[in-house]
């Protein structure tokens, strides 16, 4: 991740969560050594967006993936993506504050 890329991340974190209908958490993705024995641990869901959360009233899933510049989507991403519509939750693809905005004022 790209500091642009991590910014924008805390961005959303920092002004969406003041929100009191909506609970937003960071989802990190990715592989690490154990502490112990010499085999590796995988974490988090392929795919995955960057943001995850909850919309009350209803429980709505909330999923955010954060890109900058010319990043777009990959395969594992858009399959993701199309999960999360398929059953009903928001995806949002945010590369300012407004993508989040406006996709979680037109869910309300």
């Amino acid at each position: 991740m790209n500091q642009q890329h991590t910014a924008l991340v805390n961005r959303i974190l920092m002004r969406f969560s003041a929100r009191p209908a909506l609970s937003l958490f960071k989802m990190h993705t990715g592989v690490a050594r154990a502490l112990t024995g010499d085999y590796y641990v995988k974490y988090g869901i392929l795919g995955g967006t960057d943001i995850i959360g909850i919309l009350k009233p209803n429980g709505r899933w909330v999923a955010i993936e954060v890109k900058v510049g010319k990043d777009d989507l990959g395969p594992k991403q858009r399959h993701f993506r199309q999960l999360i519509e398929e059953h009903g939750g928001l995806y949002v693809l945010a590369r300012d504050l407004s993508d989040v905005d406006v996709a979680l004022t037109n869910a309300a």
